[in-house]
C-alpha cells in the first residue's frame, strides 16, 4: 500500500486556522512607468498579464497571506504580513494608473477611450496598498471559478475585526 504524500498547503491547513483559501492571480508591486508614461497618460497603454502566468494558490491565516505556487506546493513562495497593507477593491471602469490589467477582454480599446482596456468580466481585482497609497500587491480572482462572493470572503479574511 502506497502512502499518499501530503502537499504543503494540506499540511499547512492541518496546523493553522485558515480563514481563506483559493486560486488567485498575484502580482507584486505596481506597473513600472517611465517618465513619458507618467507625464502623458493619454499615450499610455495598460500593462497586460495573462491570469495563468501569475496564478497562485493562496491561504490566509493569522493576518498573513501565504502564497503557494499551486495547491500541491510544498512550501509558500512567500508570505505577506497584512499589518501595514490596506485593501482596496479596484473599479474595473476606472483602474488604478499603476495596476496591471489581467487577461484583458479583446478589443476593449485604450485607456483613454470610453471603453478602456479591461480585464475579463469574470475577474475582480483587490489592491493591497501600503500606508503611502502605493500598490504593494494585486490579487485577482476569477469569480466564474471560485464564486461571485470571493472578494467579500477574501476581504473578510484579511480585514481585522473592529474592536
Amino acid at each position: 500500500v502506497q502512502s499518499q504524500k501530503q502537499s504543503g498547503s494540506e499540511a499547512f491547513r492541518a496546523t493553522h486556522n485558515v480563514s481563506f483559501e483559493g486560486p488567485a492571480a498575484v502580482v507584486v508591486g505596481p506597473v513600472e512607468k517611465d517618465l513619458c508614461q507618467r507625464c502623458n497618460p493619454c499615450f499610455d497603454e495598460r500593462a497586460f498579464i495573462s491570469f495563468g502566468e501569475v496564478k497562485r494558490h493562496i491561504l490566509v491565516a493569522d493576518r498573513n497571506i501565504f502564497v503557494f505556487l499551486d495547491v500541491m506546493g510544498h512550501s509558500p513562495l512567500y508570505t505577506l504580513t497584512l499589518s501595514d497593507l490596506v485593501p482596496e477593491i479596484e473599479d474595473p471602469n476606472n483602474p488604478d494608473f499603476y495596476s496591471h490589467t489581467i487577461s484583458p477582454e479583446a478589443n476593449t480599446g485604450f485607456r483613454t477611450m470610453a471603453f478602456a482596456a479591461q480585464s475579463k468580466e469574470s475577474l475582480e481585482s483587490v489592491l493591497l496598498k501600503n500606508r503611502k497609497g502605493k500598490i504593494a500587491f494585486q490579487f485577482v480572482f476569477d469569480k466564474s471559478v471560485v464564486g461571485d462572493d470571493v472578494v467579500d470572503r477574501f476581504l473578510a479574511a484579511i480585514t481585522p475585526p473592529e474592536t
